[in-house]
């Protein structure tokens, strides 16, 4: 692990320092966290500059001066490290994130299922960044809708790692996980409808509407059949289709627009951020998953 340069921590310190690593983490009592070098080039000289700032205290404006007078800067952040977790399908995937800042993500193999796979994966991922589990300050895991195994699965994990580290945990909903990483394109479609498939040719489904920098609901979550999911392009020409249902019908999807494939499944890279804004559980056990509809055995113990 590797240990700060020793500068003052209060301002900012102009010299010919010895440049650390352009990433690494040092020891979380210290207040220190990950070095990111925002600019650099051979033909910069020699000054470099040391910041020691909180993570939303940088924008665009410092960024530009840096770049106009062509200076070495480096961010020093407070350490404030997520893992999300995301298992709502048969595969998935774990991110870590600082701040907003993704560190690293991994998808799950998928030669096995998450329930094998799940746990060597945020031990590896924690590893390969240099994390300590104790450095863990909020688990983010998906809630659904999803796969009842998946769901139990993800979030089993996310309960029983922020329990034994002592980490907040903060419930993601899946469509809104869907939407958050098309909003990230270019030109994200003014209206996305996400399905998840609920089974027995039923499709759970939820629209957004894309304004300024995001998507916000554009309705309420609803459980629909498919030829009903698929009338929504009728009344919205520009509505886009994306979700784990589409990998299922597919075929079956004609005179809609589809996102590009890699938006189809969630990512545990966009429920980490978005779970930055959201309020944590009370405790890491109240976590629920989110079902769009009963297992079997609910329906038929309800029926009975």
């Amino acid at each position: 692990m590797c240990v700060p340069p020793s500068i003052p921590n209060n301002g900012n310190t102009l010299g010919n320092l010895p440049n650390p690593p352009p990433n690494f983490y040092a020891p979380k009592e210290k207040n220190w966290g990950i070095v990111r070098r925002i600019y650099s080039s051979k033909q910069s000289g020699d000054i470099t500059v040391f910041v020691n700032v909180n993570p939303s205290g940088t924008g665009g404006i410092f960024e530009k001066f840096l770049l106009q007078f062509r200076l070495h800067l480096y961010l020093y952040l407070p350490v404030s490290i997520l893992l999300a977790i995301e298992t709502t399908e048969r595969f998935g995937s774990v991110a870590l994130l600082n701040d907003s800042v993704l560190l690293s993500e991994t998808a799950l193999p998928h030669d096995r299922r998450s329930t094998q796979t799940l746990a060597p994966a945020m031990n590896d991922i924690l590893r390969r960044s240099g994390v300590r589990p104790q450095q863990v300050d909020t688990v983010a895991a998906v809630v659904g809708p999803g796969s009842f195994t998946g769901l139990r699965t993800g979030i089993s994990a996310a309960k029983v790692f922020a329990y034994a580290v002592g980490a907040k945990i903060v419930a993601v909903n899946t469509f809104e996980t869907l939407a958050a990483a098309v909003a990230e394109q270019p030109e994200p479609p003014k209206f996305l409808t996400a399905g998840v498939d609920a089974q027995r040719g039923e499709v759970a489904v939820q629209t957004f509407r894309y304004n300024c920098s995001e998507y916000e609901p554009f309705d309420a979550s609803a459980l629909l059949p498919l030829a009903d999911w698929l009338k929504q392009a009728e009344e919205k020409p520009d509505l886009f289709y994306t979700g784990p249902a589409l990998e299922r019908y597919r075929g079956k999807m004609f005179g809609v627009q589809l996102t590009e494939e890699k938006f189809w499944f969630p990512q545990a890279s966009a429920a980490g951020k978005l779970a930055l804004n959201k309020q944590a559980a009370e405790t890491p056990f109240s976590l629920l998953p989110l079902y769009s509809r009963l297992s079997a055995a609910e329906e038929r113990l309800t029926a009975s």
